[in-house]
């Protein structure tokens, strides 16, 4: 069964953009390492950060990984770049033939008839199965 996952992605951020990239990582996962081609001392939005343990992200996510998000619309200024997240499992709950998603939401909008600000606009789920005969 699998204890290790490893999620690595290339971005692109356009500068006007305020939502950025949001990767929700799945409960029964845990953040162990996190790798970015803009490090933690660089003073940019487009440093990656890590909600900090069970967030009130609902019942299926654990933690957050955001890039150059900004949740009162300022834009990140844009870039490109490469980040990778690894995660490690909690064994003693997951089943054999447990499934999970990972979910990456990127992007921004106004609504233009009452200025309303969304982050996260579309999204994709990626289902990952710990099984090894999948």
């Amino acid at each position: 069964m699998a204890d290790r996952m490893r999620i690595v992605a290339s971005y692109e951020i356009d500068p006007k953009d305020y939502g950025g990239i949001t990767v929700y990582i799945p409960k029964k996962w845990y953040i162990s390492n996190i790798l970015s081609s803009h490090p933690e001392n660089q003073k940019t939005s487009l440093q990656p950060y890590a909600s900090e343990g069970d967030m009130s992200l609902g019942k299926e996510w654990r933690n957050q990984v955001v890039i150059g998000v900004d949740y009162l619309g300022k834009p990140s200024g844009g870039g490109t770049g490469t980040i990778i997240i690894d995660l490690i499992s909690d064994q003693k709950t997951i089943l054999p033939s447990e499934n999970f998603n990972i979910t990456v939401a990127v992007g921004s909008d106004t609504d233009p008839n009452n200025g309303v600000r969304s982050v996260g606009v579309d999204f994709i789920k990626i289902p990952i199965s710990v099984d090894a005969e999948s």
